[in-house]
């Protein structure tokens, strides 16, 4: 089986997978969302937003809340595809995914501590 993987196909999936998340889970759809990560997503964070933000526009498909995206100690130019692909886009995504439940969970827990106080 033939699969070819670069920067622009991981961030489609990744907006794939995104948009199949909210149609699934729609909640979650208004809340902000931001992309972070690390090291190589200094490649993928802005990829994966400029796909969120092309998609928003498009107006086809359910519009995906982006309000921010950060990366640290970013790789910002690489000459060679490296075998970081393999394991990257689903680090970015996880970290995305960590994001959402934090602010579902954490945040509400932290809200009604305040309250008991």
């Amino acid at each position: 089986m033939d699969y070819f993987c670069n920067d622009d196909s991981t961030a489609s999936d990744n907006l794939s997978f995104l948009l199949e998340f909210f149609k699934k889970a729609p909640k979650y759809a208004s809340l902000p969302f931001y992309v972070f990560g690390e090291s190589y997503a200094g490649v993928y964070v802005p990829t994966l937003a400029a796909k969120i933000v092309k998609s928003n526009q498009a107006g086809a498909n359910a519009k995906i809340n982006l309000v921010g995206t950060g990366s640290g100690n970013p790789v910002t130019n690489t000459p060679s595809e490296g075998t970081l692909q393999s394991w990257v886009p689903l680090y970015v995504l996880l970290l995305s995914l960590l994001v959402l439940l934090l602010s579902h969970y954490v945040f509400p827990l932290k809200q009604s501590m305040w309250q008991r106080c």
